[in-house]
Parts: C-alpha cells; structure tokens; sequence
C-alpha cells in the first residue's frame, strides 16, 4: 500500500481543523466578553438609576405623608372646617413644608359635604374635573385606617401627572373633612432633569405618576410594556430593570439607552482578518513540520523492521529531539515488557516442573505416609474393612497428586481429593478434629491449580494440634467480582503480629527463604499463572486461629444457590 504523502495531507488537515476551530473559540469568547461587558455595564448603570428614583419617591413620599398626619396639621384643618381658623394659617403652615422639600405639593381641604374651605390652586386651575376626581378619591379614602393614605394619580391632559395623597379628618368616629395634597408633576421633571436617569414611576395599575423622557411615553396615562431585559420605545432601545414597592403601592421602571452595538460587527472582522493571517502562517507551519516529522517516521519504520524481520533483541535507536523519540523509547519499555513476560512464562513453566516433583515431599510428605501406614498396620489387626477402605483411599490420594497428566483442575475435583485425605486424617485424630466446608455451587466448575487447597489444610493440622487437643477447620468457597475466592480457617493458636510480617515478608519474595514450601508455591503460581492481581492473604492473632483466603482471578459468571457441605466421618477404629 502506498501512503506516501499522506502524513503531509493528514496533519495540514488537522492543523486547518484546529485553526477554524480556533477561530470560533476565540469569536465566540469575544462576543460572550462583549455582551458580559455590556450587560455588566448596563445592570449597573440601571441599578443606580433604579436606586436615585426609589429614594427620591420614598423621601417624598415619607415626607408629605408625615406632614398629613401630623397633630399638628390635622388640628389647624378641624379648626379651619369649624371656622375657628383663617386660610391663612393653614397656608402658612403648607408654605414652612414645602419650603424643605424637593417635590412641593398644593392641597385642598374640604367638609364632609365636600365643600372646599381651602385650595391652593387658583380658580382657573381647579376644573369641573379637578373637583369630581378629588372628591372621588376623598370618597374612597373614607375606609383607611389611622395612620394610613389613600393615593391616587390625577392627570388633567395638561402636562405632568400630580400624585394625590388624601387623608380624611376626624372627629372622634365621625369624618368631618378631607385634606388632599398634590405632588407636583412639574417639580419631579425640574428635579429629575439635573440627572442623566431615564426612568418611570407608576402605581400597580400602571397609572403613570411621573416621567423624565415624553419619548418615553408612547401614552402619557399608562405605562405598560413587556417586563424583558431588552424592549423597544418609540424605536429607540432600552436596557430594562423593573421593582414593585408595595409598601409604597408603585413600581418603578428604570431605562439605560442601548443602541445598536457596531463595535460587535468590527471586532469579528477582526477576528476574521487575523484567522487568515493565522491560516496562512499555520500553513507554512505544518508544511515544514510535515516533512521534519516524516522523517523521523521513515526512520522509525526502518527501526521496527529490523525488529520483526532480522533482529528481536535490536532495539530501536533514534536521536531526533522529539515526541518520535518518546515513542521509540516506549516501544522499547513495551518489548522489554514483552520479554520480561517471556521469562516470566518460562519460570511458570519450570515451577509447575518443580512443583510436580515436590508433590510428595512437600504437599504429601512423609510423615503422612507415615502416619498413615502406621494406622493401617493396627486396623489390619483390629478391623481388615477399615483397613481397606483406608489403603483405597490412600491409593487416590497419592495417585491424584503424581498424576502429570492434569496441572489444573475444577474446583469439584480437587474438592473430591481434599475429601478422601481429610477422610484419612479423621482416621488418625478421631473427633478431634471437625471439618466443615460452605461452597458456592456456582464455584465447582471454575478452574483452580491443582493441590490447590491440602497445603492450607495441612498447615492448619500441623501447628493446630501444637498446643489443644481439639481443632475444627472450616473451608469456605465463593465468588466475588470476577474472583473465586477460597478460604482456609481454623481455631488453633495462630500467631503473633511480629511472626505473621516476617511470614508474609518471606513469601513476597521471588526466591522461597521460608520452610512453609506448601504456601510459596502456591502464591507464586496464583501470581504467574493468574497475574499480580491474584494472591494469597494470610490473618491471625495469637490464641485465635489463623485464617489463609486465595483470591483466585476468574471470568465472571452467574451466582449459584449456596450449598453447605458437611462432612461426614467414616467408621474407623
């Protein structure tokens, strides 16, 4: 097959996708700074308008409703409803309050009848109108509690609205008279215009109390737009932020001028104009770094093949100063790897060799034998069937473990095996010795090394009965995350912290410097054969017995019904 050029191709490509990719990475990061920008900038500039609109409203407010409660002022307009009093006097007192505020109010005081007994506007400003509206909301504020004010907005198609705010008079329970006061429409324009705020103020049906802006009224009565960040007003566009007080029984609208942002359209061309600076330089770029790196490929290849064809101990060799020498670098650590498993298979090899000849001496030693021959020369005196029984089950016993032709096994054969020896050992040590076994009936089928547990039993019998008289060893088998796991636990002397570090410190290492021959081979074929996730691990405390697990590395399977298996002595003498 012929690439050649391809690798030239295939990185231009890469390097263009890369490039674009950029490109739009950077356009949008820009237009994102762009927008944060501007709605950072617009938020505040929106949140100090909505705050100077909001105190300037609530120190009006504050101050003309305290003037209206005031014992004060209410005590002059009885006097005044009762004749006792001239006009003068009240409007003297209204001329000291407005004198302190930045938003003046006119009042009108009326009787019950809603006959005027003073007004502060002049006959020509106080229409037919001017007077039903007033004695309307006079009407309304009848129901209001103590220390409350009804308010209301009057707009007579003149000019600004004024905010009306009536208190009714009182004498003992009986309503006696109104005060109204209105805010003047053309002191919140006069007051708002020294500021560059663009805002609204109206009541909660959208009646409008004041406006700094006529462009910003498209009807001067109600105010009544879309609640968005964004919104249009007589074509013009505005950044938007809205607040209800319903203390006050108002919103407030608050208006940044945004226009049109041009600034935008000039920043992506300029995005634009330097991503094909950036292409065209990015395109020499890998032109050059295409044919440096073919290079060190062809060299690279040369290398490999002189491996596969003629040499597998060569190993590659390449002083080029870049990310090609990492890679031959690695792929000499993965054949040093690979044979390193190499020999590891051969040492397997030769330990199953090994471990084959030590069967008898090490697994099946000769003080079994012993031991064994030795009970059936007294039970050929006392009891020839037992006798025989025994020699048949020995016979099993050594012909499984000689056996060459099978180097693992299922766990159900070996199990087959730890029955018949277990049988002879009962023979020796009677009901001094209990065996129990639990054993998943999902973990007979799975594959395990020969011999695999008689080493375990073995050495629980041998230093158990060290010290008591009794033992019960308990064998349990079962599977977990992908694992056969085998357990050997017994109730014999076990051993201390200090020698159970120096027993698994001696069965770590790669050369056997321990005499526990049984449980060093076994560990060091679970390690070869099942990889270094597979092993043995050994818990004990002193006078508490000594519990040795091997986990076993399997392919997963479906779990079984747990089937307990006892077992049973023979008769024996």
């Amino acid at each position: 097959m012929d690439n050649t050029g391809q690798f030239q191709k295939e990185m231009k490509k890469s390097v263009l996708k890369e490039i674009i990719s950029l490109l739009v990475k950077v356009s949008a990061l820009f237009i994102f700074a762009l927008l944060s920008a501007t709605f950072v900038k617009n938020e505040l500039a929106a949140d100090k308008s909505m705050k100077h609109l909001e105190t300037a409203f609530v120190e009006a407010f504050d101050s003309h409703k305290t003037f209206l409660l005031e014992e004060s002022t209410q005590a002059l307009c009885r006097e005044l409803l009762a004749g006792e009093e001239e006009a003068a006097s009240f409007q003297n007192l209204l001329y000291r309050h407005n004198l302190n505020q930045k938003i003046r109010s006119k009042a009108i005081v009326m009787d019950s009848q809603f006959n005027i007994k003073y007004s502060s506007f002049s006959n020509e400003e106080i229409s037919a109108y001017h007077y039903s509206y007033n004695n309307a909301i006079s009407n309304n504020a009848r129901k209001i509690g103590e220390n409350e004010v009804y308010t209301a907005v009057y707009n007579n198609s003149t000019g600004y609205s004024d905010y009306m705010m009536v208190k009714p008079l009182r004498q003992g329970e009986d309503i006696i008279g109104y005060i109204s006061l209105f805010l003047s429409g053309d002191d919140w324009s006069y007051y708002m215009s020294h500021f560059s705020d663009n805002g609204v103020i109206t009541d909660t049906r959208n009646n409008v109390i004041f406006y700094n802006k006529p462009s910003l009224m498209e009807n001067s009565y109600k105010f009544d737009i879309k609640k968005s960040k964004i919104t249009y007003i007589s074509g013009e566009r505005y950044w938007l932020k809205h607040a209800a007080l319903p203390v006050y029984g108002i919103q407030i609208y608050s208006l940044v001028l945004y226009p049109g942002n041009p600034e935008i359209i000039i920043g992506l061309i300029m995005v634009i104009i330097i991503g094909i600076l950036w292409f065209n330089l990015a395109s020499r770029i890998s032109e050059t770094m295409a044919e440096k790196n073919a290079q060190s490929i062809n060299k690279l290849v040369s290398e490999i093949r002189i491996i596969r064809k003629f040499d597998q101990t060569h190993r590659i060799q390449m002083d080029s100063k870049d990310e090609f020498e990492d890679v031959a670098h690695h792929i000499n650590q993965m054949l040093n790897t690979i044979t390193h498993l190499h020999e590891k298979n051969t040492e397997l090899l030769k330990l199953n060799n090994l471990i084959e000849i030590n069967h008898l001496t090490a697994q099946i030693n000769p003080h079994f034998l012993y031991n064994t021959l030795e009970i059936i020369r007294n039970l050929l005196i006392f009891d020839a069937d037992q006798a025989g029984k025994l020699i048949v089950k020995l016979t099993k016993v050594l012909r499984y473990s000689i056996n060459n032709s099978k180097r693992d096994v299922t766990l159900e054969e070996d199990l087959q095996f730890i029955h018949d020896y277990l049988s002879i050992q009962k023979t020796r040590f009677g009901e001094r010795l209990q065996c129990t076994m639990d054993i998943d009936e999902n973990c007979y089928s799975c594959v395990v090394p020969k011999l695999v547990l008689q080493p375990l039993i073995e050495n629980s019998i041998k230093y158990g009965f060290q010290d008591q008289m009794e033992l019960s060893i308990r064998i349990k088998g079962y599977l977990k995350d992908g694992y056969l796991i085998l357990q050997v636990e017994d109730n014999g002397p076990g051993m201390g912290e200090k020698d159970l570090e120096e027993l698994k410190d001696m069965l770590s290492k790669d050369v056997n410097e321990t005499r526990a021959n049984g449980l060093y081979n076994i560990m060091r074929r679970l390690k070869l054969k099942y990889t270094e996730k597979s092993g043995m691990e050994i818990t004990a405390r002193p006078l508490r017995g000594l519990t040795i697990t091997l986990n076993i590395l399997q392919q997963p399977e479906e779990p079984g019904v747990l089937q307990r298996i006892r077992f049973e002595e023979e008769e024996h003498v």
